[in-house]
């Protein structure tokens, strides 16, 4: 289960499992102003990778 909140994850990466908290860079959907997704970047291993915006 993800542990996000906000553009912030406590998540473990998916590559190499160090688990830190990183800040991500919103996303934006083509074409639009909306943020549909937050980009992450592990410190360790470079991965890079996406989860996407869920609003309730």
């Amino acid at each position: 289960m993800s542990r996000s909140a906000g553009t912030h994850t406590a998540d473990p990466c998916p590559r190499c499992y160090v688990q830190a908290v990183r800040e991500g860079t919103p996303l934006p959907a083509p074409g639009s102003d909306r943020i549909d997704a937050v980009g992450y970047t592990c410190d360790r291993c470079a991965h890079t990778w996406s989860r996407p915006v869920v609003i309730y």
